[in-house]
């Protein structure tokens, strides 16, 4: 299900940059929904899982922004 979420998201960003091919549908554009989806379905895969969500999310937030403070803010 999550891959499939995924690719609803794919669908709604090449509608958003102009890479939807189908000229004869109307676009409509539902991204926020699409990331959303996405969103819930990997929270269900943490939670199945047994995963502390938080406490993952924030020790990943550390790494990240210990790899962020050597880089030059100009980048």
């Amino acid at each position: 299900m999550l891959t499939e979420e995924i690719g609803e998201l794919a669908k709604a960003c090449r509608k958003v940059s102009g890479m939807y091919t189908d000229k004869d549908r109307e676009i409509i554009s539902k991204t926020g929904e699409e990331i959303t989806g996405v969103i819930n379905m990997v929270f269900a895969v943490g939670i199945k899982l047994g995963l502390d969500i938080e406490k993952e999310f924030l020790a990943k937030e550390d790494i990240i922004n210990q790899r962020n403070c050597g880089r030059s803010k100009n980048i």
